[in-house]
C-alpha cells in the first residue's frame, strides 16, 4: 500500500528498516500505451457500461473486451446479459 516500485516511499514505510529494497527504484521494462483508441479503453467503456446499466445484453456488448473481462473476474454472462460479479 505504500511502496511502489517507480516511486517508493521509504520514508512513510513502516517495514522500511528491514527492507532489502529501500531507496531503489525500478524502471518499467517497457513503455506503456497510450490509453486512447486502445484495447484497455474499449474495456474500461464496457466495464462502465455494464456497471451503469447493472447488466447489458451482451449482444451489445465489444465481444473481445467482454471476453476478457470475463477472463480476468471483472464481468459475468449469464443468460445472455453481461454483469458485474456478485
Amino acid at each position: 500500500m505504500v511502496c511502489i516500485a517507480r516511486t517508493p516511499r521509504c520514508g512513510i514505510c513502516p517495514l522500511a528498516g528491514g527492507c532489502p529494497s529501500r531507496g531503489r527504484t525500478y524502471a518499467p521494462l517497457r513503455r506503456q500505451s497510450p490509453f486512447e483508441g486502445s484495447f484497455r479503453q474499449r474495456r474500461a467503456q464496457l466495464l462502465r457500461a455494464i456497471a451503469a446499466a447493472g447488466s447489458l445484453p451482451d449482444a451489445d456488448a465489444d465481444a473481445e473486451a467482454l471476453v476478457s473481462l470475463v477472463r480476468d473476474g471483472l464481468a459475468e454472462v449469464s443468460h445472455g446479459h453481461a454483469r458485474l460479479p456478485e
